[in-house]
């Protein structure tokens, strides 16, 4: 997408489908920046729990160890931001 495109999603949730100790990796982590520099925060990884944040939010999954890292993923959609 480029500079002056706008996104419509609005809302990103994930449903964790994988036990957390069948795989080693795979932390959905969220940059988050303070007065004090940039801090990660990691998601839970409990198997069920849903994580819903707004889609703009940087965000990432660190690389799979061992194991697969099974998630259902789905967006919210709205009207562009302004």
């Amino acid at each position: 997408m480029g500079s002056n495109e706008t996104s419509t999603r609005k809302l990103t949730a994930i449903v964790q489908l994988s036990d957390e100790t069948k795989y080693e990796g795979g932390d959905l982590e969220f940059g988050i920046t303070d007065d004090t520099g940039e801090k990660n925060y990691t998601a839970p990884r409990t198997r069920g729990s849903i994580i819903i944040f707004p889609s703009f939010l940087s965000h990432r999954v660190t690389p799979i160890i061992s194991g697969k890292r099974y998630s259902l993923i789905t967006w919210i959609n709205g009207d562009c931001f302004v």
